[in-house]
């Protein structure tokens, strides 16, 4: 199928039914509209009917959500999704955590990823951008895009070879809120399990970089770690703030293939692995 592109507004408060249920049916119709299969356990949340809770780290319910790739039935990976509340009493949040099938009534089985949250700081009013894009192999979504405290970033996806086609080793997890805080990113093998979480972005920026040479701007991809570097994510990249335009999408060549992204933020992707500022960078996610 096509791969999904939506780009919505929303507001983020989980303390009121209607802006906290859409919050969540907009990231559960993404993962519908991308090709996941849902797996209907028993207590599965209703979206349509739950009740928001304004109660600080207040987890409401469950979805479960199964890639229905060309590698699914070999490879399975399944993602539950926990809807809630963060640490302040009316911003929603989500929780994620992969494994490879279900016992029915909400547990994971296999070896399990790191339960891992894009936990927001704080709720927004009005409405805020929120993009999202996946495909039967991935997703990833940005919620109040652009804001400092309440940005959500999730990306899931399959690890890639050397020319970025998916393989069966397993799966490269990204989490972020905000500019610096709460990142997280892990690789998760489906036989051996993750590797530690790691708490900053392994983006290999030169101190002293302005971002471009010439005409030509640089682009700097994500690499996970297993002990040695993966080939790096396909779902996020990370570009200078003062070449990009949040809500314009630029394309180029990566993995030797032509790729378009969605610029997401003016605010900084958190601590890279060298003395470069923060400030001067952005998160771009897939937009494709």
């Amino acid at each position: 199928m096509a791969s999904l592109l939506v780009s919505n507004s929303y507001i983020q408060n989980s303390a009121t039914n209607t802006d906290m249920r859409a919050w969540c049916t907009a990231i559960s119709n993404a993962f519908a509209n991308s090709g996941w299969t849902k797996v209907n356990d028993a207590g599965t949340i209703d979206l349509t009917t739950f009740t928001a809770n304004g109660t600080a780290s207040n987890n409401s319910g469950f979805e479960i959500w199964k890639m229905s790739d060309a590698l699914a039935a070999t490879y399975p990976v399944v993602v539950k999704i926990e809807y809630g509340t963060s640490v302040t009493t009316q911003t929603p949040t989500i929780w994620a955590t992969v494994g490879t099938g279900t016992n029915g009534t909400g547990g994971l089985t296999g070896v399990l990823s790191t339960r891992t949250t894009p936990s927001t700081g704080a709720s927004s009013v009005p409405a805020i951008p929120s993009f999202f894009c996946g495909d039967t192999n991935r997703m990833a979504l940005v919620c109040g895009a652009s804001l400092v405290t309440n940005m959500t970033i999730l990306g899931i996806e399959r690890t890639h070879d050397a020319a970025g086609n998916d393989t069966s080793e397993g799966v490269l997890i990204y989490t972020q809120y905000g500019t610096t805080a709460s990142t997280s990113q892990q690789y998760w093998n489906c036989r051996t399990g993750p590797c530690a979480a790691e708490a900053t972005l392994g983006v290999f920026i030169p101190a002293n970089s302005i971002g471009s040479v010439g005409p030509t701007i640089q682009l700097y991809p994500i690499y996970l770690s297993k002990g040695v570097f993966l080939n790096p994510m396909l779902n996020f990249i990370v570009a200078p703030v003062s070449f990009v335009t949040v809500g314009a999408p630029i394309s180029f060549t990566y993995y030797g293939a032509t790729h378009t992204y969605m610029p997401v933020s003016i605010l900084a992707a958190p601590a890279q692995r060298s003395g470069q500022t923060t400030a001067n960078f952005t998160p771009l996610m897939r937009w494709e």
